[in-house]
């Protein structure tokens, strides 16, 4: 296996959504003067998918062939990172491995891994393909995840839920805000259904109070670390997915937190995570375990 340690990785293979991804990350690492590494994993198909038993059409590609595709494909990506100019450095990797599982171990060293997500002018909401979901479930470092067509301007938002998984969620969120010189939204969904409480307005009142002071409690403290930053909070009812995917048709970026604390729960993405990676309108941060470059003690 081929060792990349470059801070910042992405995965490219062709498609809109790698396109999308290796914008952001050119932008991502030009921005913050960070080496990039731009990585195509193939594998050579299996000897028993022969011409026979895949039926009538093209012959599957040689490893040669595959090989060749995917330099090329470093070579058209290579020269997407020289239009960010000199300071950005970048260097690409032709790894024969599963897609995921290099991109896997690329995380190990890096700051943040970025993939293509949904083809928004091919595939409707709901489709996504496993490499996204399953780096965002098992990634050693935050993942963003683009969708195609994007516009990559556009706000921070921050999904908060008060859990200590908030924390690292807000750490990245912030720190991109600061970055981008961009305004932050925190919204915390409390989701109240009047159906089991028969309409009962007071009710409603106090959940909404009880969620505002959540939300400042889960604020608290931030605003001094990063005074440039301008917050937004918003608290709704709404279910939490339909409240983010809402705000993603408007911002730059939805950061999220998920499962990743635990033998078990690192390996689990959570629901949230894993709905909003399919419906977003924007890119996708999860942050499944504290960024490397984004602990709540601001350098």
């Amino acid at each position: 296996m081929t060792d990349i340690t470059q801070p910042l990785v992405v995965g490219v293979d062709g498609s809109a959504p790698s396109d999308a991804a290796l914008q952001f990350a050119c932008g991502e690492a030009a921005a913050r003067r960070l080496p990039l590494a731009i990585v195509h994993a193939w594998q050579p198909f299996p000897a028993y998918a022969s011409a026979a038993m895949m039926g009538p059409g093209p012959v599957t590609p040689a490893p040669i062939e595959m090989a060749q595709f995917g330099r090329q494909l470093l070579d058209a990506a290579a020269e997407v990172a020289d239009t960010f100019g000199p300071a950005l450095l970048h260097e690409e990797y032709l790894v024969e491995d599963h897609a995921p599982a290099a991109l896997l171990a690329a995380s190990e060293n890096a700051l943040l891994v970025i993939v293509g997500g949904r083809d928004r002018a091919r595939h409707e909401a709901g489709w996504l393909g496993p490499v996204p979901l399953r780096l965002a479930a098992k990634s050693h470092c935050p993942v963003v995840v683009v969708p195609s067509g994007v516009d990559l301007a556009g706000d921070v938002t921050v999904g908060v839920d008060c859990s200590a998984l908030s924390e690292d969620a807000l750490a990245f969120a912030f720190h991109q805000a600061s970055r981008r010189g961009s305004p932050l939204t925190a919204v915390l969904a409390f989701d109240f259904d009047a159906r089991l409480t028969g309409l009962d307005t007071s009710l409603l009142a106090d959940r909404r109070a009880n969620a505002e002071r959540q939300l400042s409690e889960a604020l608290s403290g931030w605003s001094d670390k990063f005074p440039e930053v301008v917050v937004r909070r918003v608290v709704t009812d709404k279910a939490p997915i339909r409240a983010l995917r809402a705000a993603s048709s408007t911002a730059g970026l939805v950061v999220v937190g998920t499962h990743g604390r635990g033998v078990f729960l690192r390996h689990v993405l959570g629901s949230v995570s894993s709905a909003l990676l399919r419906v977003s309108e924007c890119p996708v941060a999860v942050v499944g375990s504290p960024a490397r470059d984004a602990e709540p003690d601001r350098s």
